[in-house]
């Protein structure tokens, strides 16, 4: 019986034998190291026509042993989860009503980004002009809630949670808060 090589393995042998091909033609001495081949035979499999390479990564057994660093693994995961948590922050942000000027200040977020946000979440982009003062009602509200958050060392998410407790939009706690925060980010 003439089985079909496992797919997979095709495909790992695939990118192996392409990724050594492109290491030898663009003389990456590090990477033809990784791969522990002497650089005759590695020339050699540089030397092979298309068809001849197909046939290699149709063998039944990997050519290649693959490895993960797990050190690196976990760096590259806390890396990502950082990166999702902030973007997160920022499109919630962005749903609590916070104007540009405000994420531009907490982080760095440019008119651009954050109108293609507005636009992606199909939130309307918040209009120029005064944003509407607090009461005396809120302002304590504020006032007696902020000390809850205010150690969080993520502040954009602290203004979140802020926000999401009092029913406050975020322009207007910023308005508020702005001074006292932007002193505390410039000691930081």
């Amino acid at each position: 019986m003439n089985s079909l090589p496992n797919p997979h393995i095709t495909a790992l042998n695939f990118h192996a034998i392409r990724l050594m091909v492109h290491a030898v033609r663009c003389h990456d001495e590090q990477m033809i190291q990784n791969f522990g081949l002497d650089l005759e035979l590695m020339e050699k499999i540089c030397k092979l026509r298309i068809e001849e390479l197909e046939n290699l990564a149709d063998f039944r057994g990997l050519i290649a042993q693959i490895r993960f660093d797990s050190r690196a693994m976990r760096l590259l995961l806390r890396h990502v989860h950082h990166h999702m948590e902030t973007e997160n922050t920022l499109n919630r942000a962005i749903r609590l009503k916070a104007r540009h000027p405000m994420l531009h200040a907490l982080t760095g977020l440019s008119r651009r980004e954050f109108i293609h946000r507005c636009q992606t979440m199909k939130v309307p982009t918040p209009h120029r002009g005064r944003i509407e003062l607090l009461n005396e009602h809120e302002e304590t509200l504020i006032r007696k809630t902020w000390p809850k958050y205010s150690d969080n060392n993520d502040l954009l998410a602290s203004l979140c949670d802020l926000a999401e407790e009092t029913g406050i939009s975020l322009d207007r706690i910023w308005l508020a808060l702005r001074d006292k925060l932007q002193s505390r980010t410039e000691t930081d």
